[in-house]
């Protein structure tokens, strides 16, 4: 009986607003622009909860129902032509504390539908600009159709650093660059360089006036270098070309001058203008077309290594390398003739068998025969050349000639005999030379005969030995 009561009287509660319904504790009546009027301190309300499955499976939903699926745990409504639409999904945009992010997983676009990456801005101008809270320092990014630029908005300087530190780089607004540690200061030359370390060089290029900033009219310099250090070590350079090339001929560093100045110039007070230093290449390379001079010296030249010692001259070979060496005093060539009467036979020495015939000639029975002669030459004389004249009757057997040892039989000159073939048959005196390529040089303590050796058989008068010239420098 009381549950009737109550639906008596809030069906008449119904009815007293005309359509629009209020549920409050209080009775107070709907808003006007509200169907239903939930009030309500400490409850909520629960529209209808399925599954994904049975929310998709709702024939002919109407326009803006909605549900709570279990699925995803969250509010879905219909709209047509769309479907179903999660309104977790209505932001991008998540909160995390006081700071908020993004929930997209593609990427966010700023002038465009169409970003092409995380954050793409498409604008033509300044796109970008971060500014201090007085709003006199701005920079950020400028592009347009044709350009893009990193670049300051208002007349102030561009500092460049890493890890949160000090200045490393400026490009200020005169145009110049700075590299390195400059405390306060600017640079002051279109590219300044300064390091501290071992390797710590400074450059100044020069600018369109090819001055380096102090405005001089000489002595301008399209890059110079300065070690302000005064307690640099060994090979502590201003400027340092280095080329890691290890193929072709490439070049560390290059001077070139197209006047009649110097291409590359070295000053130093008391050390080395120029020092060049090589493993197995060339230390330093000279090279002059035309007229011009390889190298010209101003003052005194100090040739070091390859044998250098008080007295030596500067020897070349036939390639123009250059050695010391001891001076040698002027040499002429010289002549010595030996007639038939200067050969006679000799019989102490093993196993040959020396036979002398009329002092001119020789011939025996036996299988062979020598001649030999004393050779007086001074020490240290260079024999050039040997040459042998004979009339030789016998075609078939051939004669040795040599320049040997004392007591050295058929050894030759230094080890090496001198070998000639017979001239054949002949009537007439018939030269046999030798030409020594490497002229051997007379020592002192030896002697040396000139030897004429023959191989036959029988008691024919053979071969007759008519005269020997020997050439010689000295």
């Amino acid at each position: 009986m009381k549950k009737l009561l109550v639906f008596f009287v809030f069906s008449t509660a119904l009815s007293q607003t005309r359509a629009q319904v209020s549920v409050s504790a209080d009775g107070s009546s709907p808003h006007a622009s509200a169907m239903l009027d939930i009030k309500s301190t400490n409850k909520g309300m629960l529209v209808p909860r399925t599954s994904t499955a049975l929310r998709t499976a709702i024939p002919s939903p109407a326009d803006g129902l909605m549900v709570y699926d279990t699925d995803t745990q969250s509010f879905w409504y219909y709209k047509s032509g769309t479907g179903w639409v999660n309104t977790a999904g209505a932001s991008l945009w998540a909160p995390n504390g006081a700071n908020a992010y993004n929930t997209n997983a593609g990427n966010i676009g700023i002038n465009t539908t169409t970003p092409a990456s995380p954050l793409t801005l498409k604008t033509s101008g300044i796109g970008f600009s971060q500014e201090g809270p007085d709003g006199d320092q701005q920079i950020g990014f400028y592009t347009d159709n044709t350009s893009a630029w990193l670049q300051t908005h208002t007349k102030s300087n561009m500092y460049f650093s890493t890890n949160n530190s000090n200045m490393k780089m400026v490009l200020d607004t005169l145009d110049n660059v700075g590299i390195g540690s400059f405390d306060f200061g600017l640079p002051q030359a279109r590219l300044e360089v300064k390091g501290n370390g071992g390797m710590g060089t400074t450059i100044l290029a020069s600018n369109s006036n090819n001055f380096t900033g102090t405005g001089a009219t000489q002595g301008v310099t399209g890059v110079q270098a300065e070690l302000t250090s005064t307690s640099g070590g060994n090979f502590s350079a201003a400027l340092r070309g280095i080329n890691r090339s290890t193929t072709g001929s490439g070049i560390g560093v290059v001077g070139y001058q197209a006047g009649s100045g110097w291409g590359l110039y070295g000053e130093a007070p008391s050390g080395r203008g120029i020092y060049a230093l090589t493993a197995t290449g060339t230390a330093g390379y000279f090279n002059a077309t035309a007229s011009g001079y390889a190298l010209q010296t101003f003052g005194k030249i100090a040739i070091q290594g390859n044998g250098a010692a008080d007295g030596k001259v500067l020897t070349s070979d036939a390639s123009g390398n250059a050695t010391w060496e001891a001076p040698v005093a002027a040499s002429r060539s010289h002549t010595i003739v030996l007639g038939p009467s200067a050969f006679f036979g000799r019989e102490d020495v093993p196993v040959r068998k020396h036979i002398s015939i009329g002092g001119a000639s020789f011939s025996a029975a036996v299988s062979g025969g020598q001649l030999y002669a004393p050779l007086q030459l001074p020490v240290g004389a260079s024999i050039t050349s040997v040459t042998f004249w004979q009339v030789d009757n016998h075609p078939t057997n051939d004669y040795t000639f040599a320049i040997n040892r004392e007591w050295a039989a058929a050894n030759g000159f230094n080890g090496t005999a001198i070998s000639l073939p017979s001239s054949g048959a002949n009537s007439s005196p018939v030269s046999l030379t030798h030409t020594f390529p490497t002229p051997p040089v007379v020592s002192g303590g030896v002697s040396y005969y000139i030897t004429m050796t023959g191989n036959f058989t029988g008691n024919l008068l053979d071969a007759y030995l008519k005269s020997v010239l020997i050439t010689y420098t000295y």
